[in-house]
């Protein structure tokens, strides 16, 4: 290793391994390497600048974390693990070197899952991924999984805990992007548009609209939406229900065996979960039994059990920002009661 200045002191760095506190140097910029394997492929400007600005103005609060990578005419070569847009900041300002956590051992470069998965754990903890770079990350994770496993069945699932477990996501959240894996690459594209974003005359695809579109095939998803757009001028249900509806038939006009309730059944049983009983005394969701409730759900189909879930977080949302309203006005009557 070359001599370069090294820092008194060592911040704190999140994720870094405990047991290998690693060396702090002050780093020629020069010297620093983007990781081709980086999960974060976008960077705005905008956030750049205001990275740029916290750096100027208070300066480095922890270190870029890199690896060693090679030695070429006297000089280290070092690829950055942690910290490419502080990297990319001190770039924007104009800076020569960069305050670096040097860890132990030698990265060449090649793919290594584990490393993407502590990268984009610690990506989101400072900026969130895209949904786009979020699929990704999951492929990867899914053919390291199939490649362990030669293929048997099973391997799915286990890509997806790992996924989950690595980055703190529940277990629907990763059903959610596996499903995603499947959205045409321009629909991913409208997916990830920021609403600052100028210059680009494309809508933000919603979220709920890109699973039920990532359903249908590949070909027939950009269709799919541009047929859909009078049912969205409806309400944004007539089009979840459209777009459901037209992914299931072009699936089974293609031979594909579907099982389960069609997605127009959803809107009755979203109707009996989220009818009110009449007794003032017992206020609950339905009048059906757990049984009944149980046995719909065994036999509803993907499409179906998304929209009621959806339905029913909307209602629970609603009901406790109502429950907030009586509360307060309860709580103001009894302090006018005590006044008494």
């Amino acid at each position: 290793m070359n001599k370069q200045a090294v820092l008194s002191i060592v911040p704190n760095i999140p994720n870094a391994e405990d047991e290998d506190p690693g060396v702090a140097l002050l780093i020629s910029a020069d010297q620093l390497l983007f990781d081709p394997n980086q999960p974060r492929k976008r960077y705005t400007k905008k956030g750049l600048e205001k990275l740029a600005k916290s750096i100027q103005d208070q300066g480095l609060q922890q270190p870029v974390v890199v690896t060693f990578a090679y030695r070429k005419k006297g000089i280290d070569y070092y690829y950055i693990k942690f910290g490419e847009r502080r990297y990319r900041a001190h770039i924007l300002l104009g800076y020569k070197n960069v305050p670096c956590l040097v860890k132990k051992g030698t990265y060449d470069g090649k793919l290594d899952v584990e490393r993407v998965l502590a990268q984009t754990s610690e990506n989101n903890l400072r900026e969130p991924h895209s949904h786009s770079e979020m699929i990704n990350v999951l492929r990867l994770v899914v053919e390291d999984e199939r490649e362990k496993s030669d293929g048997v069945i099973g391997y799915i699932g286990k890509a997806q805990e790992r996924f989950a477990t690595a980055l703190g996501y529940t277990a629907e959240a990763t059903r959610r992007y596996h499903v995603l894996a499947n959205l045409h690459s321009e629909l991913v594209e409208m997916l990830d548009i920021e609403d600052e974003e100028e210059g680009d005359e494309r809508e933000k695809l919603n979220f709920s609209v890109a699973l039920s579109l990532a359903r249908a095939p590949k070909d027939a998803q950009l269709g799919i939406l541009e047929r859909s757009k009078p049912h969205f001028e409806k309400s944004h249900n007539h089009g979840i229900a459209f777009v459901s509806e037209q992914a299931r038939s072009v699936r089974e006009s293609r031979g594909e065996k579907i099982v389960g309730r069609k997605p127009s059944e959803s809107i009755d049983l979203v109707r009996k979960f989220l009818t009110f009983t009449n007794n003032r005394h017992d206020l609950v969701f339905g009048q059906m039994k757990p049984a009944e409730i149980k046995a719909i759900l065994a036999s509803a189909s993907v499409t179906t059990v998304d929209v009621l879930l959806n339905a029913v977080i909307m209602a629970a949302t609603n009901l406790k920002s109502l429950q907030a309203l009586i509360q307060e006005r309860r709580d103001y009557n009894y302090r006018e009661f005590r006044k008494k």
